[in-house]
């Protein structure tokens, strides 16, 4: 316990020497408890005199308790914002495709999931093989449940991309994690690329963790470490080689003058790369120039739109993040150019822009391709634009009275304003509200999987069923919850001799027909427009399986006939098919729809396509039948053992 002397000041003399009392000296004992007395000496003066002390003494005598009662608040406030994360739900169709493939890799094997058009398959699997990896590791684990495996593989690797961010900015920027982590959680893209199943969060994830081991002193066995990570995050995601120089100029740090230091972290990290990548062409069985070769075909596709987006670019960041990021580069750019440490302007600065406007430019299409990969910058530049205005706060500058209650009218005050809902609605203000409209957006993903699993479970109990899909996703979700149910898969004529061009699941007695009408990623369009013109071909694209599948005389009496559809396009559902009845029911734009058919619909659906269906010819007058379609969609690197992968 200390003491502190306390004095009235000379006013207070004055009136009481007029008084004729005589003011007298007050005692303050300031106990290590955060306690303060004040006692008086005799004369009573002091009381009079140390009011305002007493005062401010118990106001901060609270502040501790205050402190975690506002720490407390702020953590549930940033649980709130990261919420979504817990409900996460399948994006599109791939993301289901990558749970049915895992499912097939501790079975028959990956290509099996789908061998009437294995392209697709090829195209997922070499690009993302990492991702199957992990899912089939956990449904070993955990055994098959839809979305459990995927659900749990988001959420670890949203926390690594949040930790290992925050540990890259506090090695390079002295910058501490209760500063970083709230930032990166208020940054739109940080956390809602992990509202949904997704492949660039799991590649994110490694590549972070790649960066965070990275430190000033590094050996060149941290950085053969970061090798192995990077070409983990380049398995999961082949875009992840976006980020590889950056690791080649943190080598250099923090000084680029040890050429042998310099030269045996490049050696190390190319060691633990190359030894990683051709392990894992080893394990997939396969080489990474075919990933590229399938990569770059896929993208020639018109499916695929590339261009500047800059909403894209907007909707990662937000409009006020998007400020807080911005500042931190110029600002971290400054002070790299005051020290002349050109090196570090390159690696924090200038490499991370250039990539941040390559991703806006090249892979713009939406907010989860190139931008999470660089996370562990954004930490460190927004953190230390944070830190700054923080010292600006304290120093009492008017700028940082101004613009941090600005900052947080935009976050926490302003309605979500939604630019677009394009893989879920993408809001740049309002990040409090985002939790609200990211759930009203898994609700019918949800909703869709529990139909298709309805179908499936009320299939069991039908001796033959049969599903005419009319759209990517429906047809993904039904398949998905057909193999995790336990049904085996079977190409028509290996289940019904005669028939083919359709899929056959089954399982104790019960049979269910799957008849996918959808032209996956529009390949056969694209490859047959030279030779059909450019007419509306649609017709005879989604005629041509119904009108092969029903010419099978064994689906001539199913005892329970659904139509599943997600939109009433003319793409998916031409008039000229499908009759009014069916496509009138067709009203919701965001679920899947299960429409029963009556066995009238059916044969008029069937009449229709085999009217349509020989329509669809070339420019020269030859037709084109189902084969020459699935023929276009055959795999093009991979022409192995039908149980490729080796398990």
């Amino acid at each position: 316990m200390s003491n502190i002397t306390v004095t009235a000041h000379d006013g207070e003399r004055r009136k009481l020497s007029a008084e004729g009392r005589t003011p007298a000296v007050g005692r303050m004992e300031v106990r290590s408890t955060g306690r303060v007395d004040l006692r008086a000496e005799p004369g009573g003066a002091a009381r009079i005199a140390s009011g305002v002390p007493v005062l401010l003494c118990r106001v901060s005598g609270m502040i501790p308790s205050l402190r975690r009662i506002l720490f407390v608040l702020w953590t549930l406030l940033l649980i709130w914002i990261v919420s979504p994360v817990f409900t996460a739900v399948n994006l599109e169709a791939y993301t289901a495709r990558l749970q049915s493939m895992a499912a097939q890799f501790n079975g028959p094997g990956v290509l099996d999931y789908d061998r009437l058009m294995p392209l697709h398959v090829e195209y997922l699997y070499l690009t993302r093989s990492g991702v199957v990896f992990l899912l089939a590791g956990f449904n070993r684990l955990f055994g098959l449940f839809p979305d459990l495996g995927f659900r749990l593989l988001t959420l670890t690797s949203f926390v690594a991309v949040v930790l290992a961010s925050a540990t890259f900015a506090r090695t390079w920027g002295a910058l501490r994690y209760r500063l970083t982590i709230p930032i990166l959680l208020l940054i739109p893209g940080v956390s809602q690329v992990a509202y949904y199943f997704n492949d660039n969060i799991v590649s994110a994830a490694f590549s972070a963790c790649a960066f965070a081991l990275i430190i000033p002193a590094s050996t060149w066995r941290r950085f053969a470490g970061a090798g192995i990570l990077m070409a983990c995050a380049i398995s999961c995601r082949i875009d992840a080689t976006l980020v590889l120089p950056l690791l080649g100029l943190l080598a250099g740090l923090p000084s680029s003058k040890n050429y042998r230091l310099v030269l045996s972290r490049w050696c190390g990290l190319a060691a633990g790369l190359g030894a990683t990548l051709g392990a894992v062409s080893w394990f997939g069985d396969f080489s990474f120039a075919d990933a590229v070769g399938v990569s770059k075909y896929f993208r020639s596709l018109p499916v695929y739109a590339s261009g500047l987006n800059l909403f894209n670019l907007i909707a990662y960041f937000g409009i006020a993040m998007a400020a807080v990021v911005g500042a931190g580069f110029v600002q971290f750019g400054a002070r790299c150019l005051r020290r002349k440490d050109n090196l570090r302007l390159l690696a924090f600065v200038v490499a991370p822009l250039c990539i941040t406007a390559l991703a806006a430019v090249f892979l713009g299409s939406s907010v989860r391709y190139g931008y999470p990969l660089l996370t562990p910058f954004y930490a460190l530049c927004a953190g230390w634009a944070v830190r700054m205005g923080l010292a600006d706060w304290r120093a009492g500058k008017m700028g940082a009275y101004v613009l941090a209650p600005m900052i947080g009218v935009i976050i926490g005050v302003m309605p979500a304003n939604v630019l677009y809902e394009q893989e879920g609605p993408q809001s740049v203000t309002g990040q409090l509200w985002n939790p609200l409209l990211w759930w009203r957006w898994q609700q019918p993903i949800r909703d869709s999987a529990e139909k298709a699993q309805a179908l499936v479970t009320a299939s069991e109990k039908s001796r033959l069923t049969l599903v005419i899909a009319t759209h990517y996703n429906d047809d993904a979700y039904l398949r998905e919850r057909l193999i995790y149910s336990g049904f085996t898969e079977h190409v028509a004529e290996e289940a019904l001799p005669g028939c083919n061009g359709f899929f056959v699941f089954q399982k104790n007695g019960a049979t269910l027909v799957d008849i996918r009408t959808d032209d996956l990623y529009g390949v056969a369009r694209f490859t047959l427009r030279p030779f059909i013109g450019r007419k509306p071909a649609s017709n005879g694209v989604v005629a041509l399986p119904i009108a092969n599948a029903l010419a099978c005389p064994d689906l001539g009496n199913p005892d329970a006939i659904y139509l599943t559809a997600y939109e009433n396009t003319p793409e998916w559902l031409p008039p000229a098919l499908f009759p009014p009845s069916v496509l009138d029911r067709v009203t919701d734009r965001v679920t899947l729809q299960v429409l029963p058919l009556t066995h009238d619909e059916l044969a008029e659906l069937k009449g229709r396509a085999d009217t349509i269906a020989p329509q669809l010819i070339t420019t020269d007058g030859r037709p084109i039948d189902y084969s020459r379609v699935l023929s276009l969609h055959k795999a093009r690197y991979l022409h192995r053992d039908p149980h490729w992968p080796r398990v």
